[in-house]
């Protein structure tokens, strides 16, 4: 920064000797000029020079203060009741208590979240700048906050110590600063201690269920609590491998503790999301779902999590679009910071064709979250089934930045290529997305044939196609993968017949077919069969 500095300082001086000098020599010529003709005043050197040397003196002081006038202005406009919370460092000797520093972190913004006057930046993009070694400054101006909290976790057997350090980017000031020396059964006395002190040094004013929102703890069982850390850190890994062995570790946390409702939402969730991705039985895994999600509501009506998971189940599982409705929306009121209730309710507004609803959702999830693939992808994919396509390919491709491995977000660009009508750079992408993801889920799959038999080149669906009725026979292979395929090869009768069968199978993947949303079913559209099939999913709206 000095470097750059100096070279502008430079490049001014530079062009002031030009025009001083210029403008001298212009001002002699003149005078002679002016002598020529007997003109004796020399108020016209005064005002030439005037021309000449202040007006792009002026222009040139305009042009550079503006260029530093930026940082000025984004810091009007950053909330100073906003903050990220960067993962807290494990200092510990064993590297596997990471997730004991990263699960802190995230109890930490999970609490935070739930106070609306506070912006909290989500974890992902929290997380997103780790190793990174940027100042405080720079992070505070790539997540778009005034203030930064971070520290670090040292853990030795029950022995615990914590420091904590509460920094405003403005002027890189600690606000606040403790070091904890406790033990592990302190850890919630710890974690309350820090969420008070940001409210009040961030002169926020929280009071009855907001505050008890704020600072509730869903278990005093040290055990349990630490098996749930260990389960989330799994879950966001979002892999089936890694999904099953966070349900591992959830289930093991429920075991100590009955009561830990964190815990059953964590399981309603990941059966939910694995029922989608048809790796299982989705009407297995949606029944679980359903168990474990009516289990936390049961026992905190207050989680904003659990009405989120109901309201996801409704959508998926029940097709009660009214119900689903309410319960994404009493979840945001009690989680307004969840970029994840967002990502969610945005995609319940998308399935009902309330696209600039659904955007506006989607949009708001990036803003708590700039540096998530998943949010910025979701967002793109929304755009693509709005027919926003290029918009679509903008944010996909932001998601493929944050994560250069993001299969899903390469794929959907091929996705909006195929249908703006450019095959060959569809087929591309699609090839990409393959190259990303060495096991494809038949979703995944289904959607390349399908693009390779809009370029009228089959050959590809059809080798899918046998492919997918042989695994058929071992795996279970949700049918609505096979109504696609057909819609695309021209074949309605198999394409509403498999429809038709994933509609009795009661197939999560069913929501693709809402109005607004039967991009994939196009051919077919105005089919009898199809629209019996399209009202009996979206009658309870």
């Amino acid at each position: 920064m000095p470097l750059i500095q100096e070279l502008k300082d430079r490049k001014i001086a530079q062009t002031l000797v030009i025009y001083l000098g210029g403008g001298w020599v212009l001002i002699e010529a003149l005078n002679f000029f002016i002598e020529k003709y007997d003109w004796s005043s020399r108020i016209f050197d005064i005002i030439i020079f005037l021309i000449i040397f202040g007006l792009p003196v002026t222009l040139l002081y305009a042009w550079f203060h503006g260029k530093s006038e930026p940082s000025k202005v984004r810091k009007k406009e950053l909330s100073e009741k906003s903050i990220a919370v960067l993962p807290f460092l494990n200092i510990s000797n064993d590297p596997e208590q990471k997730y004991f520093s990263d699960g802190l972190t995230e109890e930490l913004i999970n609490g935070l979240t739930r106070i609306k006057e506070l912006k909290v930046v989500a974890r992902t993009s929290a997380f997103a700048l780790q190793d990174q070694n940027l100042d405080i400054r720079e992070i505070g101006e790539r997540l778009n906050v005034a203030n930064i909290l971070e520290g670090s976790v040292r853990r030795a057997g029950n022995n615990l110590r914590i420091t904590a350090q509460l920094i405003s980017i403005h002027d890189g000031y600690h606000l606040w600063s403790k070091k904890f020396d406790r033990q592990i059964s302190d850890i919630f006395t710890i974690q309350d201690e820090i969420t008070l002190k940001i409210i009040e040094n961030l002169k926020i004013t929280i009071v009855g269920s907001e505050k008890q929102r704020a600072l509730k703890r869903h278990t005093k069982n040290i055990d349990a609590y630490s098996l749930y850390l260990k389960g989330r850190h799994f879950s966001w890994h979002f892999t089936a491998q890694s999904f099953y062995k966070a349900i591992e570790f959830f289930n093991k946390a429920v075991e100590k503790d009955p009561g830990y409702t964190l815990a059953f939402a964590g399981l309603a969730d990941l059966y939910s999301i694995t029922s989608i991705l048809g790796s299982s039985d989705p009407k297995e895994m949606l029944k679980k779902a359903k168990g474990y999600a009516k289990k936390a509501i049961s026992l905190d009506d207050s989680l904003a999590e659990a009405h989120s998971s109901i309201g996801l189940l409704k959508m998926i599982g029940e097709w009660n679009w009214k119900e689903a409705g309410n319960e994404f929306e009493h979840a945001l009121e009690l989680g307004p910071g969840s970029s994840s209730i967002h990502l969610n309710y945005s995609v319940y507004l998308m399935a009902l064709g309330r696209f600039s609803e659904a955007i506006q959702y989607a949009k708001k999830g990036t803003e708590i979250d700039p540096l998530s693939p998943m949010v910025n992808q979701n967002l793109g994919f929304i755009l693509w089934t709005a027919r926003k396509f290029d918009e679509s390919v903008l944010h996909l491709r932001n998601a493929l930045e944050l994560d250069p491995r993001h299969a899903w977000a390469q794929l959907e660009i091929g996705w909006n290529y195929a249908f703006m009508g450019m095959m060959d750079e569809a087929i591309v992408e699609c090839s990409k997305a393959l190259n990303l993801d060495p096991s494809p889920s038949p979703w995944f799959r289904t959607t390349i044939g399908c693009i390779y038999a809009m370029a009228n080149d089959n050959s590809w669906t059809l080798k899918l196609l046998d492919e997918l009725k042989d695994l058929s026979k071992t795996t279970y292979i949700d049918p609505f993968n096979f109504a696609v395929l057909y819609t695309w090869l021209k074949d309605k009768d198999n394409a509403l017949s498999y429809l038709e069968k994933a509609h009795s199978e009661h197939s999560p993947l069913l929501y693709f077919i809402l109005p607004g949303r039967s991009l994939w079913f196009e051919p077919i559209n105005n089919e009898a069969r199809f629209n019996e099939v399209l009202r009996s999913v979206t009658e309870n709206q």
